[in-house]
């Protein structure tokens, strides 16, 4: 018995589906290609234009030599900015600070990348390390309670032992470069409104600047 013949397939109309299957293929990939890429420019055109606003309207900064100008402009600085810039102007020297000088207190971050408005926490150490007299330092982003205000010195050390930064004595600052790549830059004055306290301005590079006011740990006790 003969069997029935199945249906007839042309290998030459099989390859051309093959052909047409792959072009809708390639056209579809290529078109999800030029949408991504169209949706990253838009992305890309976007954050440059934000990042870019924001950053234009921080005031320049005039990393000296000596110490930092041009940082708080009223139209860039809230009251509470403006006032610890002003006690960091009017500071004086601190190379008279008894040894080891523990400090700690609140920071507000200048930038485009932060809520200036928020507090965030410091905690700082002068001290001899080695044959130089430098400063340790840590910053606290966020946290909620200030963390270094219990550091006595033995905690400080093991604390900022990978930080201590040479500090340099200037007319009436203290000035130590955290970085031989980035500009990471910190300037430490007395407080010109108290003595007693210390004004401490720091440069981060991308337009970011931190104000500080610390107190002596001890006062806290």
């Amino acid at each position: 018995m003969l069997a029935r013949p199945g249906p007839y397939h042309d290998p030459l109309c099989k390859r051309q589906d093959v052909i047409r299957h792959s072009k809708k293929v390639c056209y579809s990939l290529a078109m999800s290609i030029a949408l991504a890429m169209r949706c990253v420019a838009l992305a890309a055109s976007f954050m440059a234009g934000t990042f870019g606003a924001l950053a234009n309207d921080m005031p320049t900064v005039d990393l000296g030599p000596g110490l930092p100008t041009g940082l708080c402009q009223v139209e860039a600085c809230s009251p509470v900015h403006l006032g610890a810039w002003s006690r960091f102007q009017a500071g004086s020297a601190i190379d008279d600070l008894p040894l080891p000088a523990l400090y700690s207190g609140i920071c507000w971050v200048l930038g485009p990348s932060y809520n200036p408005h928020h507090r965030h926490h410091v905690g700082l150490i002068i001290d001899q390390f080695g044959e130089r007299i430098a400063m340790g330092l840590r910053l606290s982003f966020f946290s909620k309670k200030q963390p270094f205000i219990a550091l006595d010195r033995r905690a400080a050390l093991e604390l900022f032992d990978d930080t201590p930064m040479p500090l340099i004595y200037g007319a009436g600052y203290g000035y130590a470069d955290a970085s031989d790549v980035a500009p990471f830059r910190y300037w430490v004055r007395r407080d010109g409104m108290d003595p007693k306290k210390l004004a401490l301005m720091g440069y981060f590079g991308f337009r970011h600047t931190i104000l500080c006011s610390l107190r002596d740990n001890a006062s806290y006790r």
